[in-house]
């Protein structure tokens, strides 16, 4: 059985711009784990994403530059 991680990599992306530095699906995992952490909006999920750098990153298996706010909201 895949991940949830492995199953929202698999999503296509639609946007415009295919020089996108983060995988849509990657982008919005940690959009739901910040949400289920208690985050309320874009900037509260990035706030997040960036105090947790370090535990997603293994999680990720890479390293993370946290994405800012609006790379989340356009996703």
């Amino acid at each position: 059985m895949k991940t949830l991680l492995e199953r929202s990599k698999e999503l296509p992306d639609y946007r415009k711009y295919k020089i996108a530095k983060y995988n849509v699906g990657e982008v919005i995992y940690l959009s739901l784990l910040a949400m289920l952490a208690g985050a309320n909006g874009y900037e509260d999920m990035a706030l997040w994403i960036k105090l947790k750098r370090r535990e997603l990153s293994k999680i990720l298996g890479h390293g993370l530059i946290p994405p800012a706010y609006t790379t989340i909201r356009n996703v």
